[in-house]
């Protein structure tokens, strides 16, 4: 088999090995033994070290965003131009004077855990893998060619549009997140024991790693700026409509962002699933049923959650396909059963 190399043996770096384990003989570095060791003892790598990167087609570097610079040219001086270098930092327009053969990349994924032992092998599965650079050029296909096999959809942009891009969708979303939790936590008469599934889902991300985002912040700093701006500028203006008491503009308000946000539904130019949210009781066996029928009609169903369940008062089933196909048959199927 063809080797490829895994420089950083973190939650990405590790679930990369094991999406790719049996396609591609893993060689990880690491600069902490007790993982390099934990990775060699549960067959995530098969050899370690810079060394044992001679020889690979492709090495993912994985490592924080301030050391990406840094470790792509250490492994440029081992591998020379025999193999693809790719990062996988959520930041592109922050590096300079990078190999010949270096291609940008940034797996859309992740957790709010962290460290090998959080790895999973379908990390990748439906996600967006942004690649810059040309996507014509031999080397950006190698690489969406290995991307693609951890089960992840390749997605081509400029480093710019990029970094401008992950601002609004990925930055900002979880500037907010922290916000909102110190807005509503940090207070002594806080109201937090009454959270439920509206602040839980909101704040979810802001149980991610401070250390990480602190490096994001500053290495797409202008971007994150104006995104925060924008933001800003948004809710003064619903701030302005409820001290109008207009209700008019209030209610058009919400309803244009309602009108949006289920746009997303069927409007995306990427898109990785399409949703359908089903109502459901909880009950015993009432995912089943649903699950059951969805499979009778031969549907492939790739990926079930409830969102904002909560004992006694129900949830919302979340039913992802790839497929607009199967989407629509779903659809109609659930409301043919009176599921929506």
């Amino acid at each position: 088999m063809e080797k490829i190399g895994v420089v950083g043996l973190g939650l990405i770096g590790c679930s990369i090995a094991r999406a790719l384990h049996g396609k591609y003989v893993i060689s990880g570095v690491d600069s902490n033994r007790e993982t390099v060791a934990y990775c060699l003892e549960n067959d995530i790598i098969s050899e370690q070290g810079l060394a044992s990167l001679r020889g690979a087609k492709i090495v993912f570097v994985c490592v924080p965003i301030s050391a990406v610079e840094r470790t792509v040219r250490q492994v440029a001086l081992v591998v020379g131009d025999d193999a693809v270098i790719t990062d996988t930092a959520s930041v592109k327009g922050c590096f300079s004077d990078m190999p010949a053969r270096f291609v940008g990349g940034h797996p859309m994924a992740g957790s709010e855990q962290s460290g090998a032992r959080a790895a999973f092998k379908e990390m990748f599965e439906n996600a967006f893998w942004i690649l810059t650079g040309d996507k014509d050029s031999e080397d950006v296909k190698t690489v969406a060619q290995a991307v693609a096999e951890t089960g992840a959809r390749p997605v081509y942009m400029t480093s710019e549009e990029h970094d401008r891009a992950v601002a609004e969708v990925s930055h900002l979303p979880h500037m907010v997140a922290y916000a909102l939790v110190n807005t509503v936590l940090a207070k002594r008469d806080n109201y937090g024991e009454l959270a439920s599934g509206g602040f839980l889902d909101t704040t979810r991300i802001a149980s991610s790693a401070p250390d990480f985002w602190l490096a994001v912040s500053k290495a797409n700093r202008e971007n994150v700026l104006k995104s925060m701006d924008a933001f800003e500028a948004e809710f003064k203006k619903l701030r302005a409509y409820i001290e109008e008491d207009n209700g008019v503009r209030v209610r058009a308000y919400f309803s244009d962002g309602r009108r949006r946000r289920d746009g997303l539904m069927t409007g995306r130019r990427y898109r990785s699933e399409y949703e359908i949210y089903v109502p459901v009781r909880d009950e015993v066996g009432a995912v089943g049923k649903i699950a059951t029928l969805i499979g009778k009609r031969g549907l492939d169903l790739k990926s079930i959650r409830i969102d904002n369940s909560r004992e006694g008062v129900g949830g919302a089933l979340r039913l992802g396909f790839r497929k607009l196909s199967d989407y629509e048959q779903a659809k109609e199927l659930l409301k043919e059963n009176d599921y929506i």
